[in-house]
């Protein structure tokens, strides 16, 4: 993947351009705005943010660290290679463990779905909280805060 960064005096800002999707499609552009201040904060491919990761998290003695992302993004090789960096003190729980069943989360879902795929109704009343297993939440916490004595 690459990227076109442009600087903008006007606004302060840097521009990242991911110019990826262009050679798929015409006249497609991904561009986000990021304020010149965090610009040492954006890494460039995987290396570095791994190195990055690492130099965050290596230095953390106890504590829980919290990845969000896009469901797309290859969670396996990320958690994989930072702990292949960091060794065994650092234990990643992946937050799917946390759900409800998948059966339970699709009778859930059922009344906002119908036989087409590209119609729905919107759930305005719905939270997370829906699908999560509470049992499962109060051991992942009981575990945690056990392992955070030692």
């Amino acid at each position: 993947m690459s990227y076109l960064v442009n600087y903008n005096n006007e606004n302060n800002f840097l521009k990242l351009r991911n110019y990826a999707s262009l050679r798929i499609q015409k006249n497609a552009e991904n561009c986000i705005n990021v304020p010149s201040h965090l610009s040492g904060n954006i890494y460039y491919g995987k290396d570095d943010f791994y190195c990055a990761m690492v130099e965050q998290i290596g230095n953390i003695d106890k504590g829980l660290i919290l990845f969000d992302g896009w469901y797309g993004v290859d969670w396996y090789n990320i958690i994989t290679t930072l702990k292949n960096k960091l060794g065994n003190h650092i234990e990643f729980v992946n937050s799917t463990t946390l759900f409800k069943s998948q059966k339970t989360i699709e009778d859930y879902q059922s009344p906002f779905v119908t036989d087409d795929p590209s119609f729905g109704w919107v759930n305005d009343k719905g939270v997370i909280e829906d699908l999560m297993d509470e049992n499962k939440i109060e051991k992942f916490k009981k575990e945690g805060l056990e392992k955070g004595k030692k």
